[in-house]
């Protein structure tokens, strides 16, 4: 299924009704009064893009201005049917069947029309901060994962520090892509595009804010289950005292490097009872239901002799919570153990010389630095981790059966990340959030715990994704996009459209013209340029031709400051020639100043011809070198042998 066309009877965007067709199989038509007519696309072709499936890849093209990004993200409102304000009809096509999505417009039709059942989402991506309102469907525009990426920010500690908004916005962005390059679907998009490999990663780790009162020591419970609060102070306190122990029975000739590993370690313990704690602190679902298989009093016992991880892992083990009649455990046991033993075992191995070396260990930052290989593993755990946790409140299960868990109840984990190495361009980061973006979205959504329900076709609205890209990116963005996104939501099975706005020919000449809409305005009137106006030639067209007549650059494609510098030289030589002036007395400074500009002037025709008209009015000072290589090369881009010319 995709969408093929809309009738827009009213837009702010434009002065009268508009129809824009797709490219799919049929062609719309809406200028006759007493109904829609469809005919068939005789330039369509089915599965161009893909076997799998794509079911059809269209691009938008207009001036700045002209509403490009407006019409994109009202159509994400159209077709879930929120389009206040605006009457419009929307045909999606299934094979030869059209189905329809109308606000309130009522038009007879001269084929078929069905409700269809094929459950369905939008994607918009922008990689521009335009500080636009959130949108209807699934938003990876820079304004909402800007906004999402701060809201995570409240409440929390990074290196046991108040939260630093730059750094923790690189760290959130650099974790998506990190997470995406060493997934599997990053591997096709290697043979594109040579990204870099991130080789080392900075880790240092989240701590939640959670209502402590720091004269008595004690933790402020609200909604933690009752049972549970009795046994999470005498484990907070005793990690706390683990902490003081640490500091103050310092053997003689101890090392000072081993004291701070012990101390990060116990802290990183602290920063797991905090996230456990925040999470429970929620809601107040549970408050009856949380116990343990022993009574407080027992507990403090237990752990008395035991060092704070071992003291957590006990905890975990003894809780349990009712479901129902049944005792079932609900914090993270396995996760948690087999989390925390990775980094106690990392932490204890990396090498540092001394207490100044922070190669591997920085104290001061509270950061430890992992290997690419080791940085995966520990992601991988704390996903489990997180998953875990994230289960908590439990799902709901929705019509069809299928267990969903509310996207409101999840925690931001433990890690802050971010490359030790250089930072990416500009260029590697505009293509790496776009892809890392798509996966991260899905796989927290649906590939680690079930949140949002799963769709049989998605819409993927693309606003200037290709913007930053080096030309040499351009040209692969569409075979890159429709290699790597089949694949990807294969996995999900489901079918997808691509619906694109660019400013490059490069990335225009990938779309067959029938797929293409163009926006113009007109007496100072946007309209969508129709089948007989619009440029004829796109797919597989000279890159000139296409910023030509494609992007309305209708006075050539020389800079506007290089063509007024050349017209002013070819006025002033003209003012000459017009009146048959020969060696005519001007100041040295400017006769060498325009003879300067034409021989900087790289297009060689008009490099020649200038030349030419300046010999004509200073014949005195003819380079003869000069003319000899443009006529030269000019015989070269000919194709001609020079002896030809003498």
């Amino acid at each position: 299924m995709y969408l093929s066309s809309i009738y827009l009877k009213n837009h702010n965007l434009f002065n009268e009704p508009q129809t824009i067709n797709f490219g799919g199989r049929y062609i719309y038509d809406f200028s006759n009064i007493l109904g829609i007519r469809r005919k068939t696309n005789e330039k369509f072709i089915e599965n161009f893009y893909s076997f799998e499936n794509i079911e059809l890849v269209s691009a938008i093209v207009g001036k700045n201005g002209t509403g490009k990004t407006t019409l994109l993200r009202d159509l994400a409102s159209f077709l879930k049917e929120k389009g206040y304000g605006y009457d419009y009809i929307l045909f999606l096509e299934n094979g030869s069947i059209t189905y329809q999505i109308s606000s309130s417009i009522i038009f007879g039709c001269e084929f078929n029309e069905k409700h269809f059942d094929i459950s369905f989402d939008t994607l918009y991506y922008s990689p521009y901060l335009d500080f636009k309102e959130p949108l209807i469907g699934i938003d990876l525009s820079y304004d909402a994962i800007l906004e999402e990426d701060f809201e995570l920010a409240k409440d929390k500690l990074v290196a046991y520090n108040d939260v630093n908004s730059k750094r923790w916005l690189k760290s959130k962005n650099s974790l998506r892509i990190l997470e995406f390059q060493s997934s599997k679907y990053s591997i096709e998009l290697k043979e594109f595009f040579d990204f870099p490999e991130i080789k080392r990663a900075r880790i240092s780790f989240i701590r939640h804010k959670i209502d402590i009162n720091y004269d008595t020591n004690t933790i402020r419970f609200h909604n933690t289950p009752f049972d549970l609060q009795f046994l999470l102070q005498p484990l907070y306190e005793l990690i706390n005292n683990e902490a003081t122990e640490i500091n103050k029975n310092r053997p003689k000739g101890y090392s000072l490097v081993k004291l701070q590993k012990n101390l990060f370690k116990n802290y990183l313990l602290l920063d797991v009872v905090y996230l456990l704690i925040k999470q429970m602190e929620k809601t107040n679902e549970y408050l009856q239901e949380g116990h343990l298989e022993i009574d407080s009093k027992k507990f403090e016992r237990l752990i008395d002799g035991l060092n704070s991880k071992d003291a957590l892992f006990k905890f975990l083990e003894l809780h349990y919570f009712y479901g129902g009649k049944n005792k079932i455990k609900i914090l993270p046991i396995e996760e948690t153990k087999q989390m925390i033993n990775y980094l106690f075992d990392i932490i204890d191995n990396l090498e540092a010389k001394d207490d100044r070396d922070t190669t591997n260990f920085n104290w001061n930052e509270k950061s430890i630095y992992l290997n690419i290989e080791q940085t995966r593993k520990l992601i991988e755990f704390h996903t489990d981790f997180l998953n875990k946790v994230d289960q908590y409140y439990g799902g709901l299960m929705n019509e069809g059966g299928q267990v969903l868990f509310r996207k409101s109840e999840r925690i931001e984990g433990l890690i802050n990340y971010e490359p030790s190495e250089r930072d990416l361009s500009s260029g590697e980061t505009a293509l790496l959030n776009f892809y890392s973006r798509i996966y991260y979205y899905f796989k927290r959504q649906h590939f680690d715990l079930k949140s949002i329900e799963k769709k049989d076709f998605y819409i993927l609205l693309l606003d200037e994704a290709d913007m930053g890209y080096h030309p040499k990116w351009k040209k692969t963005f569409v075979k890159s996009i429709t290699s790597f996104l089949p694949s990807f939501f294969k996995s999900l099975e489901a079918q997808i459209q691509i619906i694109f706005t660019t400013h490059d020919a490069l990335t225009l000449s990938d779309i067959p013209n029938s797929q293409i809409t163009y926006i113009d305005k007109k007496g100072g009137n946007n309209i969508i340029l129709s089948e007989a106006d619009k440029p004829q030639k796109s797919f597989g067209a000279n890159i000139t031709d296409l910023l030509s007549d494609s992007f309305f650059i209708g006075d050539g494609l020389m800079g506007d400051f290089a063509k007024e510098k050349i017209q002013e030289t070819i006025d002033w030589l003209n003012s000459f020639i017009i009146e048959n002036k020969v060696n005519p007395e001007i100041s040295e400074d400017i006769i060498n100043q325009h003879e300067a500009l034409i021989k900087i002037i790289d297009e060689p025709l008009l490099n020649y011809k200038l030349t030419e008209m300046f010999q004509t009015v200073f014949p005195n000072r003819i380079d003869k070198e000069n003319t000899v290589k443009q006529i030269r090369d000019l015989a070269e881009k000919a194709g001609l042998d020079l002896k030809d010319l003498m």
